[in-house]
């Protein structure tokens, strides 16, 4: 599978919608894969086949974070299985 380019829209990232999941590709159109994207003040994580990660938690460096149904990543909260996340994200 190839993507163009044109595809892309801005210095960071674009997220793409393919199969019912979300991508995340570089302004040169490579796909980002196993790890944390950043957008509007938000993170957000890749799996290594380059999926959005949602409804699940991530394991990262050794620390647990929690992703949203958005593929947010949540702060400051419970979680849906009742664990808390601190402003970081790390379950506590």
């Amino acid at each position: 599978m190839s993507y163009s380019v044109d595809d892309v829209v801005s210095n960071a990232f674009k997220k793409r919608m393919i199969l019912d999941s979300f991508f995340a590709f570089n302004c040169s159109g490579t796909m980002k894969v196993s790890t944390w994207v950043y957008d509007k003040g938000e993170w957000y994580y890749v799996s290594s086949s380059g999926a959005m990660i949602a409804n699940d938690w991530v394991k990262d460096n050794g620390k647990w974070y929690y992703l949203a149904s958005s593929g947010k990543m949540l702060r400051n909260t419970y979680t849906p299985d009742g664990y808390y996340v601190g402003n970081l994200g790390v379950w506590q």
